[in-house]
């Protein structure tokens, strides 16, 4: 498979409309997996990735996780991190959450504030690296759960470990690790407003919308050098996940799968997916493959499971390809647990 080539927006629009939006390989044909679903395909076209079969590899994210983490419930206020019963256990930064307070939970613009390095938020590992960021996309009109914020915080962890055992190598996360983004618009406003890239095609006018939206609240671009995002929205459309334009852009029935033990179902024909495969073959796009390699590869149909135990991996072949793509060059350097100011 070819590297990832950077191509004008237009063309990504030409390529775009003629995609299923990376809808990820249909269950069917894979024996006994069920007929395709809503977003099926056979595997392995190029015309297969919509959003993800485009060319890929490129970077996204910037700016830092905002407030959240400092404030009432966040990772070092009562209950987080630092807070009695928080990950560090009570007391471990003293009473109840000593930087907790109110003052760095959700803030009145897009983006929370920064919440710096407070007591209980760990100091990152490097400055001016390649990160990837972990967004919240919070749509208008949609609460900002601090539950859900953890929850894709603890995604970013598992994930970027999961990138470890697979190559021998993984990605320093953004520091702070979640973006949480307040959104300007409610759900709908995404689904029926033409996104400027996707043409008439409007399967994927959520996609290009949101990626809009969060790279500019972002400050970075389409295909960025040295920031790459995964994206949480709020709510559920119908499945249409992608990735591109330097993101894996999720959908909110992944976030919610992520607080129900690891699956979700993504798709009307009743499959379900596991939570970290199915943004791992999302990612894999990221990086720079199409539908490739055996069918119980993350980049065919192997995300599909309903075991807790079952999660795909990728072949040797995928593993070189990614390792060989000079788009990727420089990205892998972390060792799980690694966070870094992005540039």
């Amino acid at each position: 498979m070819p590297s990832s080539i950077r191509v004008p927006l237009v063309a990504v629009v030409l390529i775009a409309t003629a995609c299923a939006g990376d809808s990820d390989p249909a269950p069917g044909g894979t024996g006994g997996a069920g007929t395709a679903g809503g977003n099926g395909g056979t595997a392995g076209s190029a015309a297969q990735g919509g959003s993800g079969g485009q060319p890929v590899g490129g970077q996204s994210g910037a700016a830092g996780q905002a407030g959240g983490t400092s404030g009432a419930g966040g990772t070092s206020g009562a209950g987080g991190a630092s807070g009695a019963g928080g990950a560090s256990g009570a007391g471990a930064s003293g009473g109840a959450g000593a930087s907790g307070g109110t003052g760095g939970s959700i803030a009145d613009a897009g983006m929370n504030e920064d919440a710096g390095t407070d007591a209980g938020v760990p100091e990152p590992d490097c400055q001016d690296g390649k990160v990837v960021h972990f967004v919240y996309f919070v749509e208008a009109g949609e609460p900002n759960s601090e539950a859900q914020r953890a929850d894709v915080e603890s995604q970013a962890f598992a994930f970027q470990q999961y990138w470890y055992d697979q190559l021998g190598v993984t990605f320093h996360l953004n520091y702070p690790v979640v973006d949480v983004i307040e959104a300007d618009h409610d759900a709908d406003w995404y689904l029926t407003t033409p996104d400027g890239v996707h043409g008439d095609d409007e399967r994927w006018y959520r996609l290009g919308n949101v990626k809009n939206e969060v790279y500019e609240k972002l400050g970075i671009e389409n295909f960025d050098d040295n920031h790459r995002v995964v994206n949480y929205p709020t709510t559920r459309h119908d499945g249409h996940v992608g990735g591109n334009f330097g993101g894996a852009w999720m959908d909110g029935d992944d976030l919610t799968c992520i607080a129900d033990n690891g699956f979700n179902y993504p798709y009307g024909d009743g499959n379900s997916a596991h939570c970290i495969g199915h943004v791992a073959h999302e990612f894999g796009h990221v990086l720079g493959l199409d539908h490739e390699g055996p069918n119980d590869d993350c980049m065919q149909f192997g995300f599909y499971t309903d075991d807790p135990n079952d999660l795909c991996s990728f072949s040797e072949d995928n593993v070189a390809q990614i390792l060989a793509d000079a788009d990727n060059e420089g990205w892998f350097e972390a060792m799980p647990g690694d966070t870094c100011v992005g540039l």
